[in-house]
């Protein structure tokens, strides 16, 4: 059996509480399975790219995607909204009136397409509790978990009690693991995020939350290209730091518009240096901050954003020298 990362207590006691009592009296959020975030509290550019529009393709970690370097020049933060074209079965169920069909459909396509029980979909999810109202969004959690592994599914109840609280499914259970051992401690937006593995009981409580009361939002990310871990295998996973890695960059891209692109994210004292290597066969950079928590926020806000067109890659890294020079 695989260990459980969870603290001691009954974490399924206080999800359970959250989603029976804080819940209840949350105004009726639309469970969809491409949903739209609302906009944080502190607005950010945003390009939103149309449901035609090609995503750049992934590439390797030490990789670049090259093109769009004659588009128009776009501030951040591009995120991709869109995810398959088909409807899961138990989305589609979740519209209905019968909650007992809502109930059997959610034992399926449990972002893999397939029927799986309840237990095994919860030994590769996590639970993430004590989040602020900014980091409640599905997009920004993806953007931060899928350091870890590739993501299935994000479910966001904003409107739990004391604090929102989301559910991440990821493709194994190892990463479901490294996100709850690597990110504990974490602090997203200023609030530390308790990060657990699930339980089938947490499970259940927030499909019915989210499926049948309506009262938070599920998005679909199975299959997505913005996935780090599509066409290569998981590798450097790391824990939070205030060194990033910023890959996939414009071969072009210079470090003053690298530093712009990364303040419409962050305050300038919380940005100390970016450094981009000119000479390697595909554009690399260091981005420097000030603190662990700038680092947690700098990825969940920046990667998988855009410069020029192109998507850029920004995950936890630690410079060989310990310093970015």
């Amino acid at each position: 059996a695989r260990p459980r990362h969870r603290p001691s207590g009954s974490f399924s006691g206080v999800t359970l509480s959250a989603i029976a009592a804080g819940l209840a009296g949350a105004g009726g959020g639309s469970a969809t399975r491409n949903s739209t975030p609302s906009a944080f509290e502190t607005p950010s550019p945003v390009r939103q790219r149309s449901g035609s529009e090609s995503v750049p393709p992934r590439e390797a970690e030490d990789g670049g995607a090259e093109q769009g370097a004659g588009a128009p020049a776009t501030t951040v933060l591009s995120r991709n909204r869109t995810a398959a074209s088909a409807a899961a079965p138990w989305a589609q169920a979740a519209s209905a009136a019968d909650s007992a069909a809502v109930e059997a459909a959610a034992v399926k396509g449990t972002g893999m397409g397939e029927a799986e029980d309840v237990a095994s979909v919860a030994a590769r999810t996590v639970l993430l509790t004590s989040l602020s109202s900014r980091g409640a969004h599905a997009d920004t959690l993806f953007n931060l978990v899928s350091s870890y592994d590739n993501v299935c599914e994000v479910y966001v109840c904003p409107g739990a009690l004391p604090s929102p609280c989301a559910m991440v499914t990821f493709a194994t259970a190892t990463g479901a693991e490294d996100a709850a051992r690597l990110l504990k401690g974490a602090a997203l937006f200023g609030r530390e995020v308790l990060v657990v593995v699930a339980s089938a009981e947490d499970v259940e409580s927030i499909r019915r939350a989210v499926l049948e009361r309506r009262e938070g939002s599920m998005q679909d990310f199975t299959g997505s290209p913005l996935n780090r871990f599509v066409r290569r295998p998981r590798r450097h996973i790391n824990a939070p730091s205030r060194v990033l890695h910023a890959s996939c960059l414009p071969q072009d891209v210079t470090r003053e518009e690298l530093r712009a692109h990364c303040l419409t994210a962050c305050r300038p004292e919380e940005l100390i240096k970016v450094h981009v290597f000119e000479r390697s066969k595909r554009r690399q950079a260091w981005i420097e901050m000030a603190t662990v928590g700038a680092g947690v926020n700098m990825v969940a806000l920046v990667h998988n954003s855009q410069i020029r067109g192109v998507t850029i890659n920004v995950s936890f890294s630690t410079p060989p020298t310990g310093q970015v020079t």
